[in-house]
């Protein structure tokens, strides 16, 4: 199993069991293991290594947004676009051990142990919607330039000289009352995880995926004349529904589209403007006439 795709479980297993739904997440997710396992459908469309990791993704939300909870949709999600087709299958039985907290979990590289702070931090931006995108993203700069103006500090929550228990016990000591509680979550799973691991780096790369998360979270639409509120909130609930999350929506007016509107969100484009199709008539006419 890919480490991004461990610590976004491991995520989702705290936060589950914080919310009490953990026993229904656990039981989600066996029976859709279970479905990969016997239905070789599944198996040839999630298992085609020419189908590309987003395109992968787009199935499984399209398949289950409506049918599992939030917990298993994102951990899919997250599993069938980070983790290798080939052993997309042997994951999916590894998760559900990861879910019950039995799965033996193995110290991490350098770069492995970035990537499942990574993953786990993602969990927590996705499924803990105690704090928006922004507080996560200032808290995690903030604690990463205090940590950094100290060269002991720095170094004893990097692994060096000190063990896991010192080091929760220092980030609760010192952060507690100055991040939200799930900030703290995070900035103390990077403190256990990076053991000898600059934990700075760590944390700057984590309010990255924060900010990568957000634009994944945001759809740019351009209309060719002003959008009324109800039009616009009939636009957002539609793309959210497609995307399978919920989406704010930032609207800007360009006359040169002449008519319709074209949406953008994350590297997926929706055009639906007069412009487009007169563009693709004229492609179709000169290719007849070729």
């Amino acid at each position: 199993m890919r480490e991004f795709v461990l610590g976004f479980g491991i995520g989702v297993s705290e936060i589950a069991t914080r919310e009490g739904a953990l026993a229904e997440v656990t039981q989600e997710w066996a029976s859709l293991a279970n479905l990969f396992q016997t239905n070789l459908d599944l198996q040839q469309v999630f298992g085609d290594v020419s189908t590309s990791a987003s395109t992968r993704e787009a199935i499984a939300r399209d398949l289950l947004a409506s049918r599992v909870s939030a917990f298993t949709l994102e951990l899919l999600s997250v599993a069938v676009e980070e983790e290798s087709p080939r052993f997309l299958l042997e994951t999916l039985l590894d998760l559900e051990s990861v879910l019950r907290n039995e799965y033996l979990r193995g110290a991490p590289g350098f770069v492995g142990a970035r990537r499942r702070v990574d993953g786990y931090a993602l969990a927590y931006f996705r499924l803990d919607h105690r704090i928006s995108l922004d507080a996560y993203e200032s808290q995690l700069y903030s604690v990463s330039s205090a940590i950094g103006r100290s060269r002991e500090l720095r170094r004893f929550l990097s692994g060096f000289g000190s063990s896991e228990e010192s080091r929760l016990a220092l980030v609760q000591d010192l952060f507690a009352s100055r991040v939200d509680d799930p900030v703290l979550s995070v900035l103390g799973f990077a403190a256990k995880v990076t053991k000898s691991r600059d934990v700075v780096d760590v944390l700057e790369r984590v309010a990255a995926v924060v900010a990568r998360e957000r634009g994944r979270r945001v759809a740019h639409l351009r209309s060719a004349r002003p959008l009324s509120q109800e039009a616009e909130q009939r636009i957002r609930m539609t793309l959210s529904q497609s995307v399978g999350r919920d989406l704010e929506l930032r609207c800007e007016v360009d006359p040169s589209l002449l008519g319709g509107i074209v949406a953008v969100v994350g590297d997926k484009i929706y055009d639906g403007t007069v412009r487009h199709r007169l563009d693709v008539a004229r492609l179709a006419l000169a290719n007849a006439a070729d």
